[in-house]
């Protein structure tokens, strides 16, 4: 059967609008049915039509051939009727997924393997279509088979009300690249996850706010691919906290070439211990305070040693937890060591 130069141009440029703007051509008595340029990635339980619907016209049938090098040719108008399955095998002849065919319906079928182990792979496949005017359309398809592997080194930093996720990508991701990261995390005396109110796509971290200061939490992270869900990491257990209150009621007692000082522990810990207070001292004449090594401590008193009877000396305090330091009491009053009276 021959064709005018208009005949054909016009079957191509119908074919060219279906294939950029994803719709169906119109049939009209007598033309031909149009393939679909099939292009890129597809995954696991995919179902794809090869051509577009034009029954009304044509009793399509397509005749599959399965040949040495994995090649799929569909020629449209044949009245042979025959559906098989070919397996996809990726790079080391390893069988990853089978491709079903159903020849009555112009479809092409991508299934898991039953059994097949889940560790992480891809094939393709290439394509011919071939219409009853001679068109012919070439492609290759990679399919995705695996669901990626767990991310690893997943760490918490506790910060104020929040925790902040670090991870390293799966070393595995299943043959296609991941989409993004799902987040879920639960008191430690729950008993169920929720999802956090984070948005992960590729990016290797997230921070999870709205927490409770003080209360202990668990963190689970997994990757996705066009696959589906791998499984989870889990991270250690972390507090969220904060730096603790100032301290309050600064108190100085003078003694012999020193002062005795006592005060309240701050009326909040940022939900963290503290770990040490921290007392600071100066000469009324001075614009610094000086730090009193008097070692690590978490008692609420300390006697400043090593001062200079006579002379005036003004205090503060503060305190430290694991999350950093709080703000100073308010600088004591003046207070001047004094020596004993002679007897």
């Amino acid at each position: 059967m021959k064709y005018s130069i208009e005949r054909v141009f016009y079957v191509l440029l119908v074919l060219l609008i279906a294939v950029g703007c994803g719709q169906q051509p119109s049939s009209t008595e007598g033309s031909p049915i149009a393939p679909i340029l099939l292009a890129g990635d597809l995954s696991v339980n995919s179902k794809v039509h090869l051509y577009y619907p034009g029954a009304d016209i044509y009793d399509l049938k397509e005749s599959v051939s399965y040949q040495k090098q994995g090649l799929l040719q569909f020629s449209y108008g044949q009245a042979n009727d025959e559906a098989g399955m070919i397996p996809c095998k990726d790079k080391n002849g390893i069988e990853l997924v089978h491709i079903f065919i159903n020849d009555n319906l112009g479809t092409l079928e991508i299934k898991p393997i039953p059994g097949a182990p889940n560790n992480g792979g891809s094939c393709q496949f290439d394509f011919q279509v071939n219409t009853d005017i001679g068109d012919s359309i070439s492609s290759t398809v990679i399919i995705h088979v695996r669901v990626p592997g767990a991310v690893t080194n997943l760490l918490p930093v506790p910060g104020d009300r929040q925790v902040k996720l670090s991870w390293i990508a799966p070393l595995i991701d299943g043959g296609s690249p991941i989409k993004s990261y799902i987040v879920r995390y639960k008191k430690v005396s729950d008993k169920n996850y929720q999802p956090a109110d984070v948005v992960v796509t590729a990016a290797t971290s997230a921070t999870v706010i709205g927490l409770v200061n003080g209360q202990q939490y668990n963190f689970i992270v997994r990757a996705m691919n066009a696959v589906g869900r791998g499984p989870f990491a889990s991270a250690p257990i972390v507090t969220p906290a904060a730096a603790p209150g100032a301290p309050t009621a600064l108190i100085a007692t003078a003694g012999n070439g020193q002062v005795s000082l006592k005060w309240s522990a701050p009326a909040s810990n940022g939900g963290s211990a503290i770990t040490d207070y921290i007392v600071e001292y100066k000469k009324s004449t001075d614009a610094a305070f000086t730090v009193f090594n008097d070692g690590v401590s978490t008692a609420l008193s300390a006697n400043v040693t090593g001062l200079t009877n006579g002379q005036a000396y003004i205090f503060k305090v503060k305190a430290k937890n694991v999350m950093g330091l709080s703000g100073y009491t308010a600088d004591s009053a003046q207070i001047t060591p004094v020596a004993p009276a002679a007897p």
